[in-house]
């Protein structure tokens, strides 16, 4: 559960801070930020990598993490997570899911990773 919270909440910050563009290029029909996209990239990356047959919350988090940067590094770090050890976790529980890529398959954006865009859009409309 506290896992789930620092993904959820990484992304959301990632999103929030970085804002949506205006105009630009879409991902899902979305205008998103670069940042935010080279976020999105880096957790398709990481779930190819990891041999997942969809983007999670927890690939959004991987994803952030590879960045290094931004408000979502800085407020885990001012949590006093410890960065390399939450990536290793994540990635064990990862290696150890049933829900391996086959040959062929394509890679989905998971239902709550989709929630968690649309709320961290919703969010940053707001401010």
């Amino acid at each position: 559960l506290y896992e789930n919270k620092v993904y959820t909440y990484s992304f959301y910050i990632c999103i929030v801070n970085y804002r949506i563009k205006k105009k630009g290029d879409q991902l899902h029909g979305k205008n998103f930020s670069q940042r935010v996209k080279d976020v999105l990239g880096y957790s398709r990356e990481e779930a190819e990598r990891l041999q997942n047959s969809y983007i999670g919350p927890e690939h959004l988090l991987l994803g952030i993490l590879r960045d290094g940067s931004g408000k979502a590094i800085e407020a885990l770090r001012h949590l006093g997570v410890q960065l390399a050890e939450l990536k290793a976790s994540v990635e064990k529980d990862l290696r150890l899911s049933n829900d391996h890529i086959n040959a062929g398959d394509e890679i989905t954006i998971s239902k709550s990773t989709d929630k968690v865009l649309k709320m961290s859009i919703l969010e940053a409309r707001i401010l």
